[in-house]
């Protein structure tokens, strides 16, 4: 058998019940991520999932990534029943040894190691426009300057980007890679941005790393393996930072 599937068969927790169907009466698996022509509106990814069944059961899974129009085979790999049963998508594996092989490296910490506080705004762009207030949203990230310069704008109740602190967005396929320094002022954050403050002595190497290429894919490929382009300050929490 074989099906072109949305991203939550093989990534959902709550799908699992499923994938351990599949693993425990198929002799062979095998999933691979499809380019983004495939997906709905490039929000979800699709996967061709392929299942064969013979006298054998315990599958043998493969998981791999098709790419170009002639669905070539960019990158694969084995993998076991319990791990296949958690997710079977490629890039959620990928990004564990991302993560891992930035963490082994000598002077390297976690955002939480440093006691970062992460938080992304507590209300809608829409929210705040009804309200008349201004605020900082993904569509106003600099597509090159590295900085924003607000006026003084203290709002109570609401998640406030202050001077020292970094941005970045949190939801958006498209600018997910973006990042800004707060040179000085303060002002309001929608709920699709996230903003990262951590102590002074840090700044410096928490933006300079974000701002890098190292930085901008591993926050790339953690929103990939999240789905829709979206981050969490949880997830965010978790980035390693070398100090």
């Amino acid at each position: 058998m074989a099906f072109v599937v949305a991203a939550p068969l093989v990534q959902d927790p709550t799908v699992a019940a499923f994938r351990k169907m599949l693993v425990e009466s198929a002799s062979e698996i095998e999933c691979y991520e499809l380019p983004d022509a495939f997906s709905q509106k490039g929000k979800v990814r699709a996967f061709l999932l392929v299942a064969r069944f013979g006298q054998t059961q315990g599958a043998r899974v493969t998981l791999g990534r098709l790419e170009g129009d002639d669905l070539a085979l960019s990158a694969w790999r084995s993998l076991g029943a319990s791990n296949a049963i958690r997710r079977m998508d490629l890039a959620y594996y990928e990004f564990q040894d991302m993560t891992q092989a930035l963490t082994r490296r000598p002077g390297f910490a976690t955002l939480a190691d440093l006691g970062a506080h992460v938080a992304p705004g507590s209300r809608t762009k829409n929210q705040f426009v009804a309200m008349g207030v201004s605020h900082f949203h993904t569509s106003d990230f600099p597509v090159a300057d590295g900085a924003v310069v607000f006026d003084e704008q203290w709002l109570r109740g609401v998640e406030m980007a202050q001077e020292g602190h970094t941005l970045v967005p949190c939801v958006g396929a498209r600018c997910i890679e973006r990042v800004v320094h707060v040179a000085r002022g303060c002002c309001p954050i929608t709920d699709a941005v996230c903003c990262v403050n951590v102590q002074a002595r840090w700044r410096n190497d928490v933006f300079d790393w974000m701002y890098g290429e190292e930085g901008k894919a591993w926050r790339r490929t953690a929103a990939e393996v999240l789905g829709a382009g979206r981050l969490t300050a949880a997830t965010l929490m978790t980035m390693p930072i070398p100090t």
